[in-house]
Parts: C-alpha cells; structure tokens; sequence
C-alpha cells in the first residue's frame, strides 16, 4: 500500500518535511507513483539475489492409508495398512564460480531507479506548487 493521501484543501503554504512532499507527490503525480513502483521492485529483486547466498531448507510429509475387507462364506476379514514418511533436507550452495555475486551485481545496476524516482517526484511537486512555495531544504548551521 501506499501513503494516505492528504484531505482536499489542506494549506500547501509554508515549508513541508521531504516526507510530505514524497507524499503529495505520490498521491497526485502517476509518473512518481510509477517511479516508486519501480524502485520497490528493484529493491525486491536485489533482495531476492542476496537469498542465494543463504541456506535452503525443504521439508516434506506423507501419508498413506490403505484397507482391504476379503469375505469368505458368512465371515469378513478387514485389513488395515498405513505409512508415513517424513523428509527434511538442507542444502547450501558453497561455490558457484561468482554466478551468485554477478546476480547480486546485476540486481544492484539500476540504482539510477532511486535518483530518478526523486527527479520525478522533485519535478512532480514543483509542476503543481505555486511559485511562492519553495522545495525544502537543508541548512547546515
């Protein structure tokens, strides 16, 4: 999900966190929201390389139930059979010749997401401020 979005007629004057205009930018500009869009995936798929490096863990259960009933004359015979088996296996690759850390490499290439995910948001926001409202900044003392 993304952020709430801000009540109609809420005072845009005066100075806002980055956060609020991340915000505002979302709610009200679909490039921004697709940039977004586009920085979380990339973010997810840097996670998903870095998995590789972690140990897998596979667990499995079975179970099977069988019965026969044999009639001869007047008498009936049940049998009943069952099985189980359970199956627990680890694996960890230790060595791939760097295929683990070229996909990590590879994950980590669009970085150029996150800055233009701000350049969009940055470019959004000014688009739709008035002239008198100035994108907020930080002031070393």
């Amino acid at each position: 999900g993304g952020p709430a979005c801000p009540a109609p007629g809420v005072d845009t004057r005066g100075p806002i966190s980055l956060g609020e205009v991340v915000k505002r930018a979302l709610c009200h500009d679909p490039r921004t929201r697709q940039a977004w869009a586009e920085s979380r995936l990339q973010a997810a798929r840097l996670g998903v390389a870095r998995a590789a490096y972690l140990p897998t863990l596979t667990a499995s259960l079975s179970e099977a139930r069988s019965g026969q009933t044999v009639s001869q004359g007047g008498a009936s015979t049940r049998t009943d059979a069952g099985t189980r088996s359970t199956r627990l296996d680890l694996g960890w690759n230790l060595f791939d010749f760097g295929q683990r850390e070229a996909s990590v490499e590879s994950a980590r290439q669009p970085t150029t997401t996150r800055t233009r995910f701000t350049t969009t948001a940055r470019t959004g926001w000014r688009s739709r401020c008035r002239s008198t409202t100035s994108w907020p900044t930080t002031s070393k003392p």
